[in-house]
């Protein structure tokens, strides 16, 4: 996980946050981190994307306005609260927690139909004396949390609360299956919440069993699921490909850039079908969904299966996906920071007098994170994943990203057998069919030259990644060092 998971309360009465706190962790035993921030810090969130990283559960504080002289007109928390949450992290459940709640008769009509996935009075919590509530304890605070995810899935998935609950009802029967490594992962949550994610997606079946794939390196858990079993007396088999994590804001730009591309005329054979067309995010945890079928394979398995020279049949498909390239302008240090994470420290490695030159090259809309996991194979025909990184820039990006993923991924590829890493060198690898199927994109001594600098940037990054064995780091490092 991505860090410790927080509860925030958007409050201005540090006394109040002070008491609810305590009461939270000391009588109710709540785990995750509980933080106050104010109106400021809210309004100021669109300066920091990461603001709502690992936030379980907002909530909001309805009179947040400045003066001691508060009054019913002092709506702040639904005004500017609200919407702010909606349109940064529309997948945390935002409850209203408000001392008019149970007093004025036009803030109650307000609320009724605003977009809180809860409505509670602050007396449920704290009585006047500022001790617990009579009737709030563990099973009252779960009940709250479990209502307002139930209405926040509903609500980004389309689906009433009523199918949610029966989902969630189905549970305790539907019989789940992990691989010794998804155990590993899955331990570092809560089984039953994991388990209730995954049904909630509603892939159906009896049984899902769930087995990962070699990850990347987004800190995104990828699984294929085999449903099977029945689902009302309806007998099913089916597969799917799940991501899953902690970091749901990654998985939702992921769903929106698939929505992108289908918007800009993208051919939608090109795209492996979403279930859903929003994250479901349950207790902290994202699950998105893609069809995956029985013979379907990721382009890693199918390399390592069917060899390399089959796999370029399908590089002249999927480079359709570079429609109308043009000639343009840009700057090599800007591009490798932007695509390959380039540590400019190490900018000697890969030629430091080229990096802030400006180059001619042929660009495009490219996938942005073209890597063997990311391209799926079903019936011979090839189709893409993961968008989210998506956008106008050099088409050498995309080969380079692809070129390195293979040679460190796929042990025939003959990553150990090369001195030097360039695409005259890769001319005479195994890599060399994929490279003549893109050369009709790379049409000048610019390209080529780029792309030999993103093939070390992107080297680079991989010996930082945790699934990288240390003898191809080694390997990687070696052969960057080597200069033509």
């Amino acid at each position: 996980m991505r860090g410790k998971e927080r509860i925030l309360v958007i409050e201005d009465q540090i006394s109040w946050f002070d008491s609810f706190k305590n009461i939270l962790v000391s009588q109710l035993y709540e785990k995750r981190d509980i933080e106050m921030v104010g109106l400021k810090e809210i309004q100021d969130s669109h300066k920091n994307k990461d603001f709502f990283d690992n936030v379980s559960y907002c909530l909001v504080d309805l009179e947040l306005g400045s003066g001691i002289n508060k009054n019913r007109n002092d709506t702040y928390g639904l005004n500017i609260v609200l919407p702010t949450i909606r349109e940064i992290a529309p997948w945390i459940p935002a409850a209203c927690v408000s001392r008019y709640i149970t007093g004025d008769d036009t803030i109650i009509s307000d609320l009724s139909v605003s977009d809180f996935d809860g409505l509670y009075p602050k007396s449920i919590i704290l009585d006047q004396k500022g001790e617990i509530g009579s009737d709030f304890n563990s099973e009252k605070w779960n009940g709250i949390l479990r209502d307002l995810s139930i209405k926040r899935v509903a609500a980004m998935t389309g689906r009433s609360t009523v199918e949610i609950n029966n989902l969630l009802n189905k549970v305790s029967k539907i019989k789940l299956k992990l691989s010794d490594h998804t155990r590993n992962i899955v331990n570092e949550f809560e089984d039953e919440r994991f388990k209730e994610g995954v049904v909630l997606l509603g892939l159906g079946g009896s049984s899902l069993a769930i087995n990962e794939i070699k990850g990347g390196f987004s800190g995104i858990n990828v699984s294929i699921v085999v449903a099977s079993g029945e689902d009302n007396r309806v007998p099913i088999f089916s597969y799917w490909l799940m991501k899953w994590s902690s970091n749901i804001g990654k998985l939702v730009e992921e769903i929106q850039a698939h929505k992108r591309m289908l918007q800009i005329g993208i051919n939608r054979s090109l795209q492996v079908p979403l279930l859903h067309h929003n994250v479901v995010a349950w207790k902290g945890i994202g699950y998105i969904a893609y069809v995956f079928e029985e013979n379907a394979k990721t382009a890693l398995d199918f390399i390592n299966d069917e060899g390399l020279d089959k796999f370029t049949n399908h590089i002249e498909t999927i480079v359709s996906l570079y429609k109308k390239p043009k000639r343009d302008t840009f700057i090599p240090r800007e591009e490798l920071i932007k695509w390959a994470g380039f540590d400019e420290s190490r900018a000697d490695l890969i030629d430091s007098n080229s990096l802030a030159n400006t180059f001619e090259l042929s660009g495009a809309l490219i996938h942005g994170d073209l890597h063997l996991r990311n391209i799926l194979i079903k019936d011979n025909i090839p189709a893409l994943i993961d968008f989210a990184r998506s956008d106008y820039a050099p088409i050498a990006i995309d080969i380079a990203k692809l070129a390195v993923d293979i040679l460190v991924f796929h042990d025939k590829a003959g990553l150990r057998d090369i001195s030097f890493l360039d695409w005259e060198t890769l001319k005479e690898s195994p890599l060399s069919g994929i490279l003549n199927v893109y050369k009709d994109y790379l049409t000048g001594k610019g390209d080529i030259k780029f792309f030999d600098l993103a093939l070390k940037a992107y080297a680079l990054g991989y010996t930082n990644y945790p699934d990288v064995s240390e003898e191809i780091k080694a390997t990687l490092k070696k052969i960057v060092r080597n200069q033509r």
